[in-house]
């Protein structure tokens, strides 16, 4: 099982760092603003850093089942990996909701839906920011 999350985490980072046939599909029902910022936060790093509130909440990739984490709770400046936009057939489902005027919450997850990752975005004065981040982890099942 371990293999299969190292081999999904290296297939999405492969994927997730080329910009050519982008998967732009931001939800219509998202503010006009938050397409700009979206695209210019994937793809300018000074950006990025810049509207990251480090430290940043979160859970760090791989948190074992049990609870237990491998990492911190909050990821720090110094220690950020740059985020790239997903690209078409990598393999992801990304889904966008809009929780209020100034704050999405966005989920990317594998098409078998067994890992994933949430990110949640923030507008604070006329600028959006990323305010939590969930690295890619094993999505728990309902038992059945």
């Amino acid at each position: 099982m371990l293999r299969i999350f190292v081999l999904l985490c290296v297939v999405f980072a492969l994927f997730s760092c080329g910009n050519e046939n982008q998967e732009e599909n931001l939800s219509a029902e998202l503010p006009a603003d938050f397409a700009e910022f979206y695209k210019r936060f994937h793809s300018d790093s000074l950006y990025q850093m810049a509207h990251v509130q480090f430290p940043v909440q979160g859970l760090p990739t791989d948190v074992q089942s049990d609870g237990t984490r491998n990492g911190i709770l909050f990821h720090t400046r110094e220690e950020w990996k740059m985020h790239r936009p997903l690209t078409r057939n990598s393999g992801f489902l990304k889904k966008q909701i809009l929780v209020n005027d100034d704050l999405i919450e966005e989920a990317i997850v594998d098409e078998k839906g067994l890992f994933g990752m949430k990110r949640r975005f923030a507008k604070f004065g006329n600028e959006w920011y990323l305010i939590y981040y969930s690295g890619m982890n094993h999505i728990a099942q309902e038992k059945q």
